[in-house]
């Protein structure tokens, strides 16, 4: 029995850095953002490793959404003479067919002027620094072609009916641990 309260301790421990890390939440729709910093990443491992983490990249759906962004999550990213931080737009299928990775509606737009222009098959959007925040179509290896890919921006659903996964896997823990105790007891 200590064996496994030992076991439960030590896996509650090693999930307490990823409970702790926190986005910020836009109460207006409920959802949680993160601005992950990883320069030179593509927007095809920034998907992966926001889906890996149980997020999506970012789709932003409204004028009210990206000025949150903006304000609230931007704010703390990179503002050298040119940064881009990927979102989750697409055009990969079909060349100006935007999509949104999680199957939002596409329908606000927030591109720089001239943008998206599919200047050397560009079918990734990212937010774009240029005295100011606004979107711009870049190639999926933007770092090494320009050099000024930051990182990517990573959304969550909040809902209070769908759990999230941190929050599952100490539930399950919980139950496993009391499931196992009580055995022991009747035996």
């Amino acid at each position: 029995m200590r064996m496994i309260k030992i076991a439960c301790a030590l896996t509650l421990t090693s999930l307490l850095p990823q409970l702790a890390q926190a986005g910020v939440v836009w109460a207006a729709n409920g959802h949680e953002y993160e601005l992950v910093n990883s320069e030179g990443v593509t927007w095809v491992n920034a998907n992966a490793a926001a889906t890996r983490a149980g997020w999506y990249l970012a789709t932003v759906t409204s004028a009210a959404e990206h000025n949150f962004i903006v304000a609230n999550i931007l704010s703390g990213g990179s503002t050298t003479d040119r940064s881009h931080y990927w979102i989750g737009g697409t055009d990969a299928e079909l060349e100006g067919d935007f999509r949104w990775v999680n199957g939002d509606a596409w329908g606000y737009t927030n591109w720089w002027a001239g943008e998206p222009n599919n200047l050397g098959n560009e079918d990734y959007v990212a937010y774009d620094y240029r005295n100011g925040w606004a979107w711009n179509d870049a190639p999926n290896d933007l770092g090494a072609q320009y050099g000024f890919s930051r990182g990517y921006l990573m959304e969550r659903n909040l809902s209070p009916n769908v759990p999230e996964p941190a929050t599952l896997g100490l539930l399950g823990l919980g139950l496993l641990a009391a499931g196992i105790a009580r055995r022991r007891r009747r035996h």
